[in-house]
């Protein structure tokens, strides 16, 4: 038998928009009807006691202006669940409502009106799942196997949080996160982006002759806008005034998302995208065939992006300042690499393919969690600077002689005690070695000792 009011049976938007309170409106019973109308189970029931709970939330005074968050929180303390608010259904908010009858009583609370009114968080989530834009998002908060309706709480509530913080970076007005219709907003936070991404790129068009003519959107709406500058980049007679830009510099945007059509700028040299908001990228960037210079520090990449093993002309990639806990075997494809800078991420380990970057003169690999002198960077000769510093390396193994060009090493705020082999005093480039913090372990070099560097 159900528990949900015959009056309560029409279906509501799943995200209720803030101005949606309740207000005793002719689509909402009265809270002596949704009594009334409510059958409360006595089988299988759980008891909880909540004699009072309502009197203040639902007291007459404040029904007509409280949130749905605000009066749903009794209700969920009491029953010892702590979801973030998602804008639960009507419905299943009245649900709970019905069970005050007298403030002063004490009642029983249906075990089947809990799951009842948690059950929508499922929907919520699923619902999200099926937008392309917020997809991607709940895929980063779930995790695998069975799902309960606590985790589903969870997850919607993350996710909301994120969309959110998405759109407060980029300078839109949230006024009430926990009533905004999600979909509505991450297309928002999209639109957003892209206006913004075409107005560097209008910028970055050399001949000014050839740039649109950006005034004749003036007046025109948001989604309008972003048509017009979609339509201008697809059509093909301005292939060749994009084909003019070589370097494009988005660093300090806030952005969420690079538009797919980054990838009709195929002769680009330089790419900088540091500081925004970036997790991934799209499939199209792989059309910069002549990209030298990618710059994606201080983002929230918490995977090394496939996408740039492919861009094998790059001489220079910064991942520094993400979330990157493994490098792919697939950057070994990137042959031509000279300068490769990941620090301050949580790699512990490095992948055997990086012997394959041949090319490598600079390699920064400091703010980790590695444990150990990675002896895949023996075989990369060329190396002049390898930083290695606030990791977690307790000893350097032998074969280092073999970065017959190597200069600078930084080891400072490693382990307490690091062994340095006397190999190291017979790599004879060796102009600095950084030791900062350290209480370093190693016999008599007296070759090392002009080379030290320590605070």
């Amino acid at each position: 038998m159900s528990i949900i009011p015959k009056t309560l049976t029409k279906s509501y938007s799943i995200d209720q928009p803030s101005s949606t309170s309740f207000n005793r409106s002719n689509d909402l019973p009265t809270l002596s009807e949704l009594v009334e109308n409510t059958t409360i189970m006595h089988e299988e029931i759980e008891e909880t006691n909540i004699t009072g709970i309502f009197s203040s939330t639902l007291a007459p005074a404040r029904f007509a202006s409280a949130s749905p968050s605000s009066l749903l929180a009794p209700v969920v303390n009491s029953m010892k669940f702590e979801p973030n608010y998602d804008s639960l259904p009507i419905d299943c908010l009245a649900t709970c409502f019905a069970f005050t009858g007298s403030p002063a009583s004490t009642r029983t609370c249906s075990k089947r009106s809990r799951e009842a009114s948690i059950y929508a968080y499922q929907e919520i989530v699923e619902g999200y799942k099926k937008h392309p834009l917020l997809a991607p998002i709940v895929a980063r908060h779930t995790s695998s196997g069975d799902l309960n309706q606590a985790q589903y709480a969870q997850i919607a509530g993350r996710t909301r949080r994120e969309v959110v913080s998405m759109a407060q970076a980029i300078g839109i007005t949230v006024p009430n996160p926990e009533d905004v219709q999600l979909q509505d907003l991450i297309t928002r936070v999209e639109t957003e982006n892209f206006i913004t991404f075409f107005q560097i790129v209008h910028y970055a068009i050399p001949d000014e002759d050839l740039r649109p003519d950006l005034n004749q959107l003036t007046g025109v709406t948001r989604q309008e806008t972003r048509r017009l500058m979609q339509e201008w980049m697809q059509d093909e007679d301005n292939q060749e005034v994009l084909e003019t830009i070589r370097i494009l510099n988005l660093s300090h945007l806030g952005l969420s998302y690079l538009p797919p059509e980054i990838g009709k700028l195929t002769y680009l040299d330089e790419l900088n995208l540091d500081h925004n908001r970036l997790r991934c990228l799209p499939a199209e960037i792989v059309g910069l065939a002549n990209l030298l210079e990618l710059s994606l520090d201080y983002n929230q990449f918490q995977d090394f992006p496939l996408e740039i093993c492919q861009l094998t002309t790059l001489n220079n990639l910064d991942l520094s300042y993400n979330e990157i806990r493994y490098l792919p075997p697939e950057i070994g494809s990137l042959v031509n690499l000279q300068g490769l800078a990941i620090e301050h991420n949580k790699l512990r380990t490095l992948c055997t393919e990086i012997n394959r970057l041949g090319a490598l003169v600079n390699l920064y690999l400091g703010h980790n969690l590695l444990h150990y002198f990675p002896l895949e960077l023996y075989q990369l000769i060329h190396l002049v600077d390898l930083d290695l510093s606030y990791n977690r390396i307790k000893f350097i193994a032998p074969g280092i002689s073999q970065l017959t060009h190597i200069q600078h090493l930084f080891l400072q705020y490693n382990h307490r005690y690091l062994y340095i082999p006397y190999e190291l005093s017979q790599v004879p480039s060796l102009r600095t070695l950084y030791l900062d913090r350290n209480q370093v372990l190693f016999l008599d070099f007296p070759q090392l000792i002009p080379l030290v560097q320590v605070s």
